[in-house]
């Protein structure tokens, strides 16, 4: 629950940060920073409609707890921890 979380709020501090980092000169810092935006939020590079601005966060919500669910998932098939304390 709390990594959907997580995602769901990582495009939102990607986009204040771009305004705060807005007059970035283009160069190392810069290729760094949209790179880490581009890994981290995949579905910012889709179109700049206003429906895909507002459903960047809960792409990203829904990917980042399903690829959640699919760790814990391969983690107990392999005899892993439980999901849930006895």
């Amino acid at each position: 629950m709390w990594i959907a979380l997580i995602g769901f709020f990582v495009p939102i501090f990607w986009g204040v940060a771009g305004f705060i980092l807005f007059n970035l000169r283009e160069g190392l810092l810069s290729r760094i920073f949209w790179g880490l935006v581009y890994f981290t939020c995949p579905f910012w590079s889709l179109p700049a409609d206003l429906i895909f601005t507002i459903l960047t966060p809960f792409l990203n919500a829904a990917l980042y707890g399903g690829l959640a669910l699919l760790f814990f998932y391969v983690r107990n098939a392999a005899g892993g921890a439980p999901l849930t304390k006895p």
